[in-house]
């Protein structure tokens, strides 16, 4: 019986095949694979989308990020907050860590090493799929949302970029849609059990010519359960041909 990683624990290692379905590529029929978790969902299919512009050289990316980045614990925590507060009461359970409802604060992922830890593997994901990988740099807030991710991304390129052209490329990839709503960018109740990442339309960076800024959003639970299913189905399809 296959194994799927969807939790990013071994998605860092070389011996364990990393699977993203919407990458296009085969499935091997491993006993172990591992899936993209964290930003790397939302990113991946954006980023793979530019590569015919040429290689980015950096991604620097806000992450604002919802209650479910911790699991059903983390949803829990912020309905339970968000009914205490207005009913001008304590949150009697001291066990849930730093308060959700109403505020929103830095996000280091300390369990899991830190922000660098967590930035890291972000990095080692993006090496394996893309190709060359760009330099990375993150940081994520908590904000008092039940679930989804956005990121606010600036990626840096070797030359001056048209953003009408990487709109284009956005509008075709799989596993992402272009945002067309409004002149903003996607919003964490619009992807709300959505099947794919959403993009909004590019900008050139004020700061950088060579630069453009994009904003990126996805609830991570829905595509790291829809990868989960497309991998399945795919490793009993790869088992069924040998």
């Amino acid at each position: 019986m296959p194994c799927i990683d969807c939790s990013g624990a071994f998605a860092q290692r070389s011996e364990v095949p990393l699977a993203w379905v919407a990458a296009g590529d085969r499935v091997a029929p491993a006993p172990l694979l591992a899936a993209p978790a964290d930003a790397a969902l939302v990113w991946l299919p954006l980023l793979r989308a530019l590569a015919p512009l040429g290689a980015p050289a950096h991604v620097r990316g806000t992450i604002l990020e919802g209650a479910s980045a911790s699991g059903r614990a983390g949803i829990d925590a912020l309905s339970r907050g968000s009914l205490a507060l207005f009913s001008s009461q304590e949150d009697e359970d001291e066990t849930a860590g730093p308060p959700l409802a109403f505020d929103c604060r830095p996000n280091s992922g300390a369990a899991e090493g830190g922000r660098r830890a967590r930035e890291a593997s972000l990095a080692a994901v993006l090496a394996r799929v893309i190709t060359p990988c760009p330099e990375v740099s993150a940081r994520w807030i908590q904000v008092p949302a039940f679930v989804g991710q956005v990121s606010a991304l600036t990626i840096s390129f070797e030359r001056a970029v048209d953003p009408a052209e990487a709109a284009l490329l956005l509008g075709k990839a799989p596993g992402l849609e272009l945002w067309s709503a409004d002149d903003e960018g996607p919003n964490l109740r619009a992807v709300a059990g959505r099947d794919v990442a959403v993009a909004g339309r590019p900008e050139r960076d004020a700061a950088s010519p060579d630069a453009l800024f994009v904003w990126a959003a996805g609830d991570l639970l829905r595509l790291a359960a829809v990868n989960a299913a497309a991998l399945a189905a795919a490793w009993l399809a790869a088992r069924s041909a040998h």
